[in-house]
């Protein structure tokens, strides 16, 4: 990815193109740690969910 944003930049020749281009490559890698930080947030949310402890009114249902 660096690799491509590198070449991107490298075949512009206006500097408000390339500030252009520069803000959307930041804005896309923010977008996806975004998307990673509340993907990781859901899940452990439903991890806890599923591990949480079972009630002793339910404990004596399953026995």
């Amino acid at each position: 990815m660096r690799v491509l944003g590198l070449l991107a930049l490298s075949t512009t020749s206006d500097e408000t193109t390339r500030l252009i281009l520069l803000l959307l490559m930041v804005l896309a890698v923010l977008l996806i740690i975004t998307g990673c930080v509340i993907a990781l947030i859901t899940w452990r949310k439903r991890i806890k969910a599923h591990n949480a402890y079972i009630d002793t009114a339910q404990w004596d249902k399953r026995t």
